[in-house]
């Protein structure tokens, strides 16, 4: 097959834009013909682009095959590419990897600005009850901005927690919340 030679060609020898341009290609046909292949050249590459996209292409696949890598970037993403971290966020999500539950949670309690919306994010969709419970004391904090109490709460309403349901009702019961 002509196509298939040409794939392994570029993977062997392509340019960075090349590789990523057929990433981003077998991403969008969800072509699976390529992914050990995908697989190796992430454990290789030092590209930060490339590996964003081979990131994009696993979620949409949602293979769990880079779980462990997208777990440890969670854990300590100050020395990745903020783009990368959200990938890590999209994949893990993507994968259901409750594994990253306890980074996303510290990323939100840390505050910091950079990575508190897609970790936030995150914890909506792979999060449980424990971190419901959280994000619901956490909402207790007078420091918070509106947009971020609004962020909360969707989340919260996401997860769909019991546990945290008289914590969410007595808010939207309160008048002196905003809408």
């Amino acid at each position: 097959d002509e196509y298939v030679k040409k794939c392994h060609d570029t993977f062997a020898y392509g340019l960075e834009s090349e590789i990523r341009d057929l990433i981003d290609e077998l991403t969008t046909n969800g072509d699976m013909r390529f992914v050990d292949e995908i697989y190796d050249l992430f454990q290789e590459t030092k590209n930060p682009a490339v590996k964003q996209k081979i990131l994009s292409y696993f979620t949409k696949l949602k293979d769990p095959c880079l779980e462990d890598y997208a777990v440890s970037v969670i854990n300590d993403p100050y020395d990745e590419k903020k783009d990368t971290v959200a990938a890590c966020f999209k994949y893990v999500a993507a994968v259901d990897c409750k594994e990253a539950n306890p980074g996303a949670v510290a990323l939100v309690d840390k505050e910091d600005e950079d990575f508190f919306d897609e970790a936030l994010t995150c914890l909506g969709e792979i999060g449980g009850a424990d971190e419901a419970e959280f994000l619901a004391d956490y909402l207790d904090r007078d420091d918070l901005t509106t947009s971020q109490k609004q962020a909360l709460m969707k989340v919260l309403g996401r997860i769909k927690a019991v546990e945290t349901f008289d914590k969410i009702a007595s808010i939207a019961q309160n008048q002196d919340e905003t809408s």
